[in-house]
Formats: C-alpha cells, sequence, structure tokens
C-alpha cells in the first residue's frame, strides 16, 4: 500500500501478473523445433550429444524438447486477456512447467558440451544461457503467484488510483 496526502489516505497498487513475452515464446518454439529436428530428421545436430547419448539422443530430444516445448508453447499462447486468480496460477503453472522442461533439455545439451570439451565455446555459453533464463522466469512466476496468494488471502480492496491531474 502507497500511503498518499490530501482528501483520500490511502491509494492500493492493482496486483500484476506478468504473461509470457516474446522470448519465452520464442524459447518454446524454437525448443519444440530443435526437438523435432533431433528426433525425426536423422541429422545429427549435436556431435557432443551423440557422444555422450549415442542412439538415445532421438529419445532425448523428444522427452526434453518436444513435449515441453509444444505444450508450454501452447499453454502460452492460448492464454486469455481476462481471467480469473485460479486461471492466472494455473497458465502460470503451466508455463513454469514447460520453461523448467526446456531448462533440462537445453542443460542436457549444455552438459554434453561441456563433456566434450567446450569445442565452441560461443555456442556452448549460448545454450547454456537458455536454462539460466527458464530458471529466471520460473523464480519470477514463482514470487508473482506467491504475491497472489497473499492478495487473495487479504481478501479484496478498492483500489484507488490517483487523480491525473488535482483541482483546486
Amino acid at each position: 500500500m502507497v500511503a498518499r496526502q490530501g482528501p483520500r489516505a490511502a491509494w492500493v497498487r492493482p496486483l500484476t501478473v506478468r504473461r509470457a513475452g516474446a522470448f519465452e515464446k520464442s524459447c518454446l518454439l524454437a525448443t519444440a523445433a530443435v526437438g523435432v529436428v533431433g528426433a525425426f530428421s536423422g541429422v545429427q545436430i549435436s556431435g557432443s550429444l551423440g557422444a555422450v547419448l549415442g542412439a538415445t539422443s532421438a529419445l532425448y530430444f523428444g522427452a526434453t524438447m518436444i513435449l515441453p516445448g509444444t505444450l508450454g508453447f501452447w499453454s502460452v499462447r492460448h492464454s486469455q486477456r481476462i481471467r480469473t486468480p485460479r486461471q492466472i496460477e494455473t497458465e502460470c503453472r503451466a508455463e513454469a512447467i514447460a520453461l523448467a522442461g526446456v531448462g533440462v533439455g537445453w542443460l542436457g545439451f549444455f552438459a554434453a558440451a561441456a563433456a566434450a570439451g567446450f569445442k565452441a565455446i560461443a555456442v556452448t555459453i549460448l545454450i547454456g544461457a537458455v536454462p539460466v533464463a527458464c530458471a529466471w522466469r520460473v523464480v519470477e512466476i514463482r514470487r508473482d503467484l506467491k504475491k497472489l496468494h497473499a492478495a487473495l488471502e487479504a481478501g479484496p480492496r478498492l483500489a484507488d488510483p490517483p487523480p491525473i491531474a488535482e483541482g483546486p
């Protein structure tokens, strides 16, 4: 609650729960695309991942990239503008689960590249940045859900936005 001077004693800032942005949507869609290419094309996407996992790399792509990428993109793409707190919570949890799965997929990529000796350092760093970004967003989602639960426990209060200009 932010205190104010004047005829109105205080006003309450509205609760903001951030929606999945362009990065999250792009990351989920790109992960699903990489997973499809890795699982079904027959082309080896990563020599280091192929060396570590061998023939099971197609299964790895399917389990950690196609499924969370596709389901996560679908869940954030079809979220509604006007939603109830329960819908917000469900959508946030679905996004967090999808990003955790995507992060695990790219973390495996990073671990395989590190095990192979960091032959392509720039690519390895970029691959390692994806799980970090996913973890960052999951932490943001947890924070937003905590604020949402605290607001729901406190009960509904009317927000009184500040006036644009105060008259004489």
